[in-house]
């Protein structure tokens, strides 16, 4: 099993519970398809840096970056990137 271990995304709790559904099963389907995928950083081995990106007009577009406050700066870098085909990616 591939995954990317510490990508995650904040989400605003509000009081509609049915677009917090809506944008949460959202995510869900575009992390299924081609249309994104999560770039991730490591540093010495250990991930620490993740990017959530959208293709779009041709090209992978950074939606949200998310990073660990402690990390081997030091440390050799490398990237690794994450994306299923398990959905056709979405054409709006």
């Amino acid at each position: 099993m591939r995954r990317a271990g510490g990508a995650h995304t904040n989400v605003e709790l509000d009081d509609n519970p049915d677009q917090l559904a809506a944008s949460a099963f959202g995510l869900v389907r575009d992390l299924l398809s081609l249309g994104m995928r999560i770039r991730e950083r490591l540093s010495g081995g250990k991930p620490h840096k993740w990017a959530f990106e959208r293709y779009e007009n041709g090209r992978w577009v950074t939606e949200e970056w998310i990073c660990l406050f402690f990390w081997n700066y030091f440390g050799k870098r490398t990237e690794k990137t994450y994306q299923n085909a398990i959905l056709p990616r979405e054409t709006i």
